[in-house]
């Protein structure tokens, strides 16, 4: 029994070996498929654009219309899909600061109350792509980055 014990552990150590060896190669030729990567790296900032982009919209819709802001609290966003993630948003009623949904970011107003939507801006902490929308007397800022 010592023997075959001995001999069906070398086998298997030399499929696992050849099995890893083998996996290797695949997991490095995939990494390094800069094609591949650069296409859904492309993709994914495009959904986050356009869900951005979605988001300021139906949200300077929605508030152009009402004459109550008490409706804007945190569950507001959760009502539509909003960005995944580092995307902050500010809103704006006759130049006034009604809401904003978290500290990440300090908002210039002066520097983007004329900015153009989907424009590179530079903030105090990095680069953010502007998304801007106007509605009557509401404005929503929106940046992602």
């Amino acid at each position: 029994m010592g023997k075959k014990f001995k001999f069906y552990t070398l086998i298997a150590s030399v499929v696992l070996f050849i099995s890893a060896f083998f996996l290797q190669l695949y997991l490095k030729e995939r990494d390094s498929d800069f094609i591949r990567i650069t296409v859904f790296a492309k993709k994914s900032l495009h959904d986050e654009e356009a869900r951005s982009n979605y988001f300021v919209s139906w949200l300077g819709d929605l508030l152009s219309t009402q004459t109550n802001f008490s409706v804007m609290d945190d569950s507001l966003s959760k009502t539509v899909q909003k960005p995944k993630s580092n995307f902050f948003y500010f809103v704006f009623n006759h130049d006034s600061l009604i809401y904003w949904d978290n500290n990440a970011v300090s908002l210039p107003y002066e520097q983007v109350k004329s900015g153009v939507n989907q424009q590179l801006i530079l903030l105090k902490n990095g680069w953010y792509e502007l998304f801007r929308y106007s509605k009557r007397n509401i404005t929503i800022i929106g940046f992602y980055g």
